[in-house]
């Protein structure tokens, strides 16, 4: 049998395919590189407070290309939000959650079905409520509670949602819906997904206290300081492993 040599307009079709796939796959190589590093930097912003400017760098670089990237976007709103811990003013606060927020409300309008918009979109609303009150705030309940377990429906194993869940019913009042063993539920259960995820441990330990159930409050303050990779580290450093360190210590002078 004899070969036929591609005709010229053939092979030239059949080249651009190749060079176009070639091009997209290292487009998305680079964009997946620097979404890496921008998380990196956003997770370890304990180490330098400038890392915050840098990732917020880096996604932009990926946004202006792609702006419906759908990690961008989660890490844009998930930005916003830690910059929003750092700001001096609380009107600089209220502006970056507002921009968290309608960057996941974003995210949500392109991939309803993607649960970190609605973890993201929740987060966001939950702390403009509590910057404007508690009546705000419970106002927002509805609203807040929907996109969490919308997020939960969508991804089971998300510690964002089961953490934000297990808050809600540990500090609103029992008369407004909140429950103490619902909130140690969820805590457990995110756990059960996420065992590194500390702050979901030090709110166990907390809602133990208050349950009375003393032992096992230090049980999960002693595995939470004892945790050689916790997540994200930024938190661990900056606040849960300072809160649980109080936390023990006050519970020891007591016995």
């Amino acid at each position: 049998m004899r070969l036929e040599r591609p005709r010229a307009g053939k092979l030239s079709s059949i080249l651009c395919v190749l060079v176009l796939g070639s091009s997209v796959a290292t487009a998305a190589t680079e964009t997946s590189r620097l979404l890496d590093q921008a998380e990196y930097l956003m997770l370890n912003c304990h180490l330098d407070p400038a890392y915050l400017d840098s990732a917020e760098g880096l996604i932009g670089q990926v946004r202006s290309l792609d702006p419906d990237n759908q990690r961008s976007l989660y890490l844009a709103a998930r930005l916003k939000i830690e910059q929003a811990d750092f700001a001096p003013g609380r009107s600089g606060r209220r502006d970056l959650l507002r921009a968290a927020q309608a960057i996941a409300e974003s995210l949500e309008n392109l991939d309803g079905s993607d649960a970190r918009g609605h973890v993201w979109d929740g987060i966001a609303t939950g702390r403009l409520g509590q910057m404007n009150g508690i009546v705000n705030s419970l106002a927002m309940l509805p609203t807040v509670k929907r996109e969490f377990n919308r997020a939960l429906a969508l991804d089971s194993t998300c510690p964002e949602a089961y953490e934000a869940l297990g808050r809600l019913n540990y500090e609103i009042p029992a008369i407004a819906g909140g429950n103490l063993l619902r909130s140690v539920n969820y805590f457990q259960t995110g756990l059960r997904f996420a065992p590194n995820y500390t702050v979901l441990r030090l709110d166990l330990a907390r809602a133990y206290v208050k349950l009375g159930r003393k032992e096992e409050a230090m049980d999960e303050l002693d595995t939470l300081l004892a945790t050689s990779e916790p997540y994200p580290p930024c938190d661990f450093v900056l606040r849960d492993k300072p809160e649980a360190e109080r936390l023990l210590a006050r519970l020891k002078a007591e016995e």
